[in-house]
């Protein structure tokens, strides 16, 4: 009942189970989840070059860390406002429970994330959907509230944000950083 007829939805298999497992059709990530590997990667590097005490391989990893965070940041921003995102009004009818640990002796364990569901109106037919906006307390999102979504008429999608110019502003901050990373790392080696 979650998803009615016309939704965009993906099937994704595990490997775990026979059945196929549904979600929502668009991911909205921040960073592509590539960048985020990268990122990761050359985290990793930078704490090695730290170690080894070569400190020009290590600038050299943290203005390409701070680069591609501005870069991934301001081309997030631009791709959303190329869609010309339009406001939807939603209603809260339900919130999904999702147990992410089992409860035991350590603390911290037994932790749920909670889901709203969500029911909007889009072309005059009904629709609802898991949200993938989420919170670890119960109380974020309560039946009946209204939600704001975004609709794409380019793309005839909906989602859950739209550009926010503070992740613009940062992402420009982030940018500008590395590359003054990167400018002093040239002059130390070019010295």
């Amino acid at each position: 009942m979650e998803y009615p007829v016309r939704q965009k939805v993906l099937l994704y298999f595990d490997r775990t189970s026979p059945e196929p497992t549904l979600t929502n059709g668009i991911n909205e990530w921040l960073f592509h989840p590539w960048l985020g590997m990268l990122g990761g990667a050359l985290l990793i590097l930078l704490a090695l070059f730290q170690i080894q005490q070569k400190q020009i391989a290590a600038m050299a990893c943290l203005s390409l860390i701070l680069l591609g965070a501005g870069a991934g940041m301001i081309s997030n921003y631009i791709s959303l406002r190329k869609k010309k995102l339009q406001p939807l009004s939603a209603e809260i009818t339900d919130i999904y429970e999702r147990q992410i640990s089992r409860p035991g002796r350590l603390a911290g364990s037994g932790k749920f994330t909670y889901y709203p569901v969500v029911r909007y109106i889009l072309d005059g037919v009904s629709m609802m959907r898991r949200c993938n906006i989420n919170s670890g307390r119960k109380e974020s999102f309560r039946i009946g509230d209204e939600m704001k979504l975004y609709y794409s008429p380019s793309e005839g999608d909906v989602r859950e944000r739209k550009e926010n110019l503070f992740i613009l502003i940062c992402g420009v901050i982030l940018a500008v950083l590395g590359v003054l990373a990167g400018v002093s790392i040239l002059a130390e080696v070019l010295r």
